[in-house]
Parts: structure tokens; sequence; C-alpha cells
């Protein structure tokens, strides 16, 4: 026979969860949008 005794469970302080800025995501590949800034890609991608 195997027996285990569970403690009871605590869950994790909630932290608020904030996006990162898109600046830092672009940061690992700069020249993703062609060399317009995040606005103006934005803007564009909108529109269509």
């Amino acid at each position: 026979m195997v027996k285990i005794d569970i403690e009871p469970l605590e869950p994790f302080p909630e932290e608020p969860v904030t996006p990162a800025p898109v600046e830092e995501l672009l940061g690992i590949a700069p020249d993703w949008l062609g060399g317009q800034s995040v606005d103006d890609y934005i803007r564009d991608a909108r529109r269509t």
C-alpha cells in the first residue's frame, strides 16, 4: 500500500499582467517594420 500526504496548496500572489512594450519586442529584429516607426506600422496595418 502507498500513502501520499498532501498539504494544502496556496496560490501564488497575483501580479499585475502588463504586456511588454512593443519597442522591447522589436529590439530582437529592428528591421522587421521596414524602417517604419511602430505607430506608422500599426496605422498602416489597421487600414488594410
